[in-house]
Parts: C-alpha cells; structure tokens; sequence
C-alpha cells in the first residue's frame, strides 16, 4: 500500500507519515484534519446502474461531484509552489537563531570575551593613532641597547715618595772643614733633604759608580729629580771660610742611568745647572739605582764627584 501527496505528488510507503520528498504530513481518512490543505480528487462518473450500489434512490440519476472542502489554514507552503524556497529559509532561520545563541553563551563568560575584545579595538586605536609611526600587525621598532660608557681607571695624584734606605758600590772619605765642623759623604745623604749635603760617589772622576735607593715595597714612579753635582753652600779655606757655592768648585754629573727591578733603564743628561733636573717615568719597581755615566771637572775645580740630592714622585702599589 502506498499513499499519494496531497501537495507535491510522491507516491509514499503507507508506513511513512510525512512525504519523502517535500515532508507534508499525509492526511488519513480517519485521522484528524491535517494542517495540510486537502486536494480534492476526481471521481469518474457512476455508470448505470451504478446508484443502486452507491446507495441512491433507484432510477435516480448519476451523482454529481461532491464539493470539495474548504482548504485548511496551513504555515506550509502553497500548494502548486515549489517546497525549496521555504526550506531554505527554515535552515536560514534556525542558523541564525543557533548563531546568536552560541553569541550569547561566550559573550557571557565572567566576561572575558568582551573584555578581549575592548582590548583589541583599544590596541587598534592606538596604532592607528595619528603620528603614530606603527602600523597594525607591525611591531614598533626598538632602539639598540645602549653601549655602556667604558670605565675610566683615574690614576692616583703622585705624592713624594721617599727611599727606605740607601746603599752604593763607592763612598769617599769625611773632612772636616775650616770652621771645623765635619762633613761626611754617605749614600744616606742623596735622601736627607738636605742640598748642603750628600752622596760623595768618588774623590775623583766617579763614573761608574751608583748608588741603589730602596723603597721598602713596590711603587709607581712618574718622576725623578736629581742634582748633577754638589750644591752645598758654606765655608771653604780658598776663600778664608766664606761661604761660597760647591757647584762650580766639584765635578759636574754630565748624565746617569737609572735602573729598575723589571730590568728597563732610562737615562738622563744635564744642563750645567746649579738647579733639581727631572725626567718622566712610567715604572712599578721596588727600587731604583742611579749610575753615573760620565762628569766633567770645570777649570780650578777640586777632583770631587758628589751628588746632592735625588727626589721622587709617584705612589705606592
């Protein structure tokens, strides 16, 4: 058994309620009035006869059609249209119906969504500011890292540094003067402070000869000042004890080399001058040790080598 539909046609299994092709509800005969519009069918005329059988009065004439129903009122579509416009816009519906439920469901957890969203349209905002230099998706440039200033090492201020002690290869002998006060040449003496006076290297020509002056502990020197002969001031007998200069009356130090621990020596040439001369250096040594490398005896001059004073500047490592 199969039933026709009413609205489009098919030809449906009596088992299915609905219709396999437009889904209308198939109206039984002694089911209720479906919301589905009833098509009237055409019957062929009774033939002769025929009343008898149906029920009427006999002799009477054929029956005529008997009226159709009036249609139901029904949400589908018309009948004669086509179904597929209004499934379509069924499917349209419940999408978005399903759409802006979804919506709804992340829109309202604790908030975030929106929360993100605000975040994402102020970020926007900003990059597309104007002046603004960015652009959005594009990450602003950065400055490379500064380079950090070097570290400057300030080196001490030099000071004067003065020898421990004092030791020489050459001592000439003490005298007394005319006055009668005595007068010694120790190695000491190139380190008392004292220009009246100092290290009596030889009673003669004193090259080659040196005199080691200790500081007890390493040092930094940046200088050194020496006097390139004797400049003490007194008494002698060739000028009935008047006090007179020493300088010009003793041999003059034309140059000396000084001698560091490392094994570096510098060396140093004079003036003839009754003044301190000094040289740069740039050395760590726990000592220094001063050799004369040449004198000179000016005319009338006793045959001394005397060296008055050497000085020191630098500090301690």
């Amino acid at each position: 058994m199969s039933w026709s539909c009413a609205v489009c046609g098919t030809n449906n299994h009596d088992g299915d309620a609905r219709c396999s092709v437009c889904g209308s509800v198939h109206a039984a005969a002694d089911a209720p009035t479906a919301s589905v519009p009833v098509i009237a069918v055409e019957r062929p005329a009774a033939t002769a006869g025929a009343g008898a059988n149906a029920g009427g009065p006999a002799g009477a004439g054929p029956p005529g059609p008997p009226a159709s129903p009036a249609p139901l009122a029904s949400s589908g579509p018309e009948p004669g249209r086509s179904p597929v416009p209004w499934i379509i816009a069924t499917v349209v519906l419940l999408v978005v119906v399903l759409a802006g439920a979804v919506a709804m469901i992340v829109s309202s957890d604790d908030g975030t969504t929106n929360d993100r969203a605000d975040a994402t349209v102020a970020t926007v905002a900003e990059t597309e500011a104007p002046g603004s230099d960015q652009t959005a998706g594009t990450a602003a440039p950065t400055d490379p890292p500064a380079t950090p200033d070097p570290i400057v090492t300030v080196p001490p201020e030099p000071y004067e540094l003065i020898p421990a002690f004092a030791r020489a290869t050459n001592e000439r002998e003490s005298v007394t003067l005319c006055n009668g006060q005595f007068a010694g040449y120790e190695p000491e003496r190139i380190m008392d402070h004292n220009l009246d006076s100092g290290w009596g290297a030889s009673a003669h020509d004193g090259t080659g000869e040196s005199v080691t002056l200790d500081f007890g502990q390493s040092v930094h020197l940046t200088s050194v000042g020496l006097t390139p002969g004797f400049f003490k001031v007194g008494p002698r007998r060739d000028t009935d004890c008047q006090d007179v200069s020493a300088f010009p009356r003793n041999r003059f130090v034309t140059s000396v080399e000084y001698s560091f621990d490392d094994g570096t020596s510098v060396i140093q040439d004079f003036a003839q001058e009754e003044t301190v001369q000094y040289r740069d250096l740039d050395v760590d040594t726990t000592s220094v040790t001063i050799t004369i490398l040449g004198t000179v005896r000016p005319d009338g001059a006793d045959d001394d080598t005397v060296l008055s004073e050497a000085s020191f500047e630098g500090w301690a490592n």
